[in-house]
């Protein structure tokens, strides 16, 4: 049968027997062959466009796709790789995972500018990786670390903080999903293929993974190489731009919105966070500007007039508390501002009432941000939000951070950022801030990934 009218049985077999509500992306991983790719790539770029239009309508659209939506092809991809490497002298490549509808075979493919890598094992359950992230999370003392900038539920009973004795060690632990996720053969390629610049096009919750922390060649993936969380395969096409090395002009600064007492919310309890206080100053001073909206200034009335009167910003930088929320992430995920939540459905409408000129760069300095509701083809919440609403790439966090580090590896971000795309600004902060024994360990560098196009 012809590749056409493969995909077309595919399409229509979706419509056939998906639910309104959200619909399954049918990824096909039979050998690992270049029709497996094809068609996971169309499948996941149609979940993933579908997805993406939850942030303006309250439910998942099964409509007829647009006319002007176009499917993915390898051509674009390794164009667009090939355009890398021309801007930036060094090379990328992408990373795709795909897990067939019978759920036996995990597809593992490295596109290159030149060539294409396979790679096919057993497939993990949904399960199975939750647990393995878990695992992580203890094994790094991030559960044990998350303390003065994670929120406390309303109501809960206070509990005496117990030390974790993890099954595993750290490295082990890092080990087993890199395994899994960049097994030999691609990880062969990255390794003497020289690659400085990996996007991953997520499945799964395989988006809110410490990449940077993943074993490689005995040491970190961030030592060798930056890591990107691509929204879909959209990224790819002409239609979508470069993430611009932006001058970060006109920049919108917010930091610690609660003053000497945070905004009584009827479900969490907030702390004042110095760290993130400091940090916008900071991030300020690099950026020379004294206009910056902190304590009880930076309410939503003036964010949002910060936000309309500098569409063409470069620069939208928040660091204060966040929530993320798996049931109800557009309405129900939130960054907090002195007088309240502010959602990532309004995040979306605000920006986009304001006209922001696409390709700025949105950083929430926050714990969760990248965090949400876990689809087949990733999560959606405040990042997608901010990207939908026009920015080229998201900095947000996988865990809940701590305040002191954070404060620490985003100033450097943002000064790295004046002169490097935003991938490598993360990857070049990352690696400076293991340098100070005191943040030497994953958990306080390895919590934010780049999310959009590198």
């Amino acid at each position: 049968m012809a590749l056409s009218k493969i995909v077309f049985c595919i399409v229509v077999l979706a419509c056939l027997v998906s639910p309104a509500a959200d619909a399954q992306f049918f990824s096909v991983c039979r050998d690992g062959s270049k029709d497996d790719l094809v068609l996971s790539m169309v499948a996941h770029s149609e979940h993933a466009w579908r997805l993406e239009q939850k942030i303006t309508e309250y439910y998942y659209n099964n409509k007829k796709l647009p006319a002007g939506l176009r499917e993915p092809v390898i051509d674009d991809v390794q164009k667009f790789l090939r355009n890398i490497e021309e801007k930036r002298s060094s090379k990328a490549a992408v990373l795709f995972h795909a897990v067939g509808s019978d759920n036996r075979n995990l597809c593992t493919w490295l596109i290159t500018q030149d060539d294409i890598i396979p790679h096919v094992d057993t497939a993990p359950s949904k399960g199975e990786i939750e647990k393995k992230q878990k695992v992580i999370m203890t094994t790094l003392g991030v559960t044990r670390m998350a303390k003065n900038r994670a929120p406390i539920p309303r109501g809960a009973i206070p509990v005496r903080q117990e030390i974790d004795h993890p099954a595993v060690p750290a490295n082990e632990a890092l080990k087993q999903i890199s395994d899994l996720l960049i097994p030999v053969p691609i990880a062969n390629t990255l390794d003497y293929g020289n690659i400085g610049a990996l996007v991953i096009v997520p499945i799964f919750n395989f988006g809110t993974l410490p990449f940077a922390a993943f074993e490689f060649r005995n040491g970190y993936l961030v030592d060798r190489m930056s890591v990107t969380i691509a929204p879909s395969f959209r990224v790819f096409t002409d239609d979508q731009k470069l993430a611009q090395q932006r001058n970060l002009s006109e920049p919108i600064i917010v930091g610690d919105p609660c003053g000497d007492r945070c905004y009584e919310d009827a479900e969490w309890i907030f702390s004042p966070l110095a760290g993130a206080r400091e940090e916008a100053k900071a991030v300020a001073d690099k950026l020379s500007t004294a206009d910056v909206l902190i304590g009880l200034e930076a309410t939503k009335e003036k964010v949002k007039s910060m936000i309309k009167v500098r569409p063409h910003t470069g620069l939208v930088f928040i660091a204060t508390h966040g929530i993320a929320d798996e049931k109800d992430p557009n309405d129900k995920s939130f960054l907090l501002l002195s007088d309240g939540r502010w959602t990532a459905r309004e995040i979306y409408n605000d920006a986009k009432e304001a006209e922001l000129e696409s390709g700025f760069l949105a950083v929430m300095s926050a714990c969760q941000t990248g965090l949400g509701k876990v689809f087949d083809v990733g999560n959606t919440g405040l990042a997608r939000a901010w990207h939908s609403a026009g920015a080229s790439n998201v900095i947000m966090s996988l865990w809940n951070v701590d305040d002191n580090a954070t404060m620490l590896l985003m100033t450097r971000f943002v000064e790295f950022a004046k002169r490097k795309p935003p991938d490598i600004a993360l990857q070049r902060a990352m690696q400076e801030i293991r340098k100070n024994s005191k943040y030497s360990r994953p958990a306080y560098w390895a919590g934010f990934n780049v999310f959009g196009a590198p």
